[in-house]
Parts: C-alpha cells; sequence; structure tokens
C-alpha cells in the first residue's frame, strides 16, 4: 500500500534471520490542494533549522530519530553513549543535544555537567529523555544542567515542541 518491500532471510535454523523493510520516502512538500484542515498527518518541514545532537544507547532510537528529525529539515547527528555524546557535540557544536538519562560509560546526567563545563556547551540546550518523571527527577534534570524534561516515550515531534515552547518562553522574556 505504501509502495515498499519487505523481504526475510535466513541462513538456517539457529543462524539468525534479517528482516528488510523498504519504504519510500514521502514528499514532505504536499500541493496546495492537498493541505485542508481535513487532512490526517502532514510532516512539515520547520522554519527553524536546528543541529541536533541525539545521543543513547538504543541504535534503533537515535536512527528513527535521526531520519525524523533530518525529514523536518533539521541538521543530526548521533552517539550511542555519553562519552561519544561529547566528544561529537565537540566538533558539530549543536543547538541542541537530547539526552537519553540511563546511558552506559556515562549517563546523561554526568554528560549533561560536563557539557556545562565547556566554554561552547554553556548555551546549548540540553533535553534529558527518561523513564523517570516525578518532581525529584526533575529536580535532579535541572541540577545537571538540562533545560528540558521528557518522559518516554518521547518522539521527534515532542522534542520539536518543547524546543518551540522554550523559544515562545524567550521572545516572551525578550518583549516583555
Amino acid at each position: 500500500m505504501h509502495g515498499g518491500s519487505i523481504e526475510a532471510h535466513s541462513g538456517g535454523i539457529g543462524k539468525g534471520a534479517t528482516f528488510t523493510v523498504r519504504l519510500p520516502i514521502p514528499d514532505l512538500t504536499p500541493p496546495e490542494s492537498s493541505k485542508s484542515p481535513d487532512s490526517f498527518f502532514v510532516l512539515e518541514p520547520s522554519g527553524l533549522k536546528r543541529r541536533i545532537l541525539v545521543a543513547d544507547d538504543n541504535r534503533d532510537v537515535v536512527e528513527s530519530f535521526q531520519m525524523m528529525l533530518r525529514m523536518l529539515g533539521h541538521e543530526v547527528q548521533t552517539a550511542l553513549d555519553g562519552l561519544e555524546a561529547i566528544e561529537k557535540a565537540e566538533h558539530f557544536r549543536p543547538d541542541v543535544i537530547v539526552l537519553d538519562v540511563g546511558m552506559p560509560m556515562l549517563d546523561g546526567y554526568e554528560t549533561a555537567t560536563r557539557i556545562r563545563q565547556l566554554p561552547w556547551g554553556r548555551d546549548v540546550v540540553l533535553i534529558a529523555v527518561t523513564g523517570w518523571g516525578n518532581e525529584k527527577d526533575k529536580l535532579k534534570s535541572a541540577a545537571a544542567g538540562f533545560n528540558v524534561h521528557l518522559v518516554k516515550p518521547v518522539d521527534a515531534t515532542s522534542i520539536l515542541e518543547a524546543l518551540d515552547q522554550m523559544d515562545q518562553a524567550r521572545a516572551g522574556e525578550a518583549n516583555g
């Protein structure tokens, strides 16, 4: 129905299997006639383009975030642990860093703390992504230097909505 394909390959019992799903990337700029209030869902690139680093120890998570954020017009890099996140951020200089709190090697809290100590890391927006969402957890995120605390499940649009809310709050502070 989507114009894609599914393939499965295996070397036999006990040798594992590979499943490949191919789906075409949709045209993100639909014709004017299809932009009606009745449209179910339309992905539209946002006007503000950001450099975003996504760090999570789950490869599927970082790949799906990367794909969605790129489709929305953002420049994205990924890391699979806190140490790699700091190293990549040093060179990439993102506007936003999304950190899973429960990463190996260096958890999100320590990663955020170290980033905030670097000259380039003082103004970057840090977003914590975690399964914990009580007040104590939010205070711990803030103490580590996070600007935003999001509770899983989180998708790319949740991150962008949080960034838009921060932008609106900053604009409101600047205007009044």
